[in-house]
């Protein structure tokens, strides 16, 4: 074919990065590439089931640490002063739990 137009050399020797291949060669790119992407998505599933677990953890936690605060001041509600003596170090303590659970990575 490339004698009857008389195509130069240079011309036959010019590589546009790409190249012809077979049906099956091309279908078992296509099914790797597919299993690859398959992979992938597995491990981000994965590492999502985990996050939400470690995530609904804290929220316990941190509902551990809060709810007796809250419950303690909705019994005395009835009262109009609260009496708690050294509440500084206890609201200190409880920061820090609650901190510790809201900041850890």
């Amino acid at each position: 074919m490339t004698d009857r137009y008389d195509i130069p050399e240079e011309y036959l020797t010019s590589d546009f990065g790409w190249g012809a291949q077979s049906d099956a060669e091309y279908e078992a790119q296509v099914k790797e590439a597919e299993e690859q992407a398959q992979e992938t998505i597995n491990q981000v599933h994965a590492h999502s089931e985990e996050t939400v677990q470690t995530l609904k953890e804290d929220i316990q936690e941190l509902e551990r640490v809060i709810m007796p605060l809250l419950v303690n001041l909705l019994k005395t509600s009835d009262k109009e002063w609260i009496r708690w003596p050294d509440r500084k170090e206890q609201v200190e303590e409880h920061i820090e739990k609650v901190l510790s659970i809201t900041r850890s990575e």
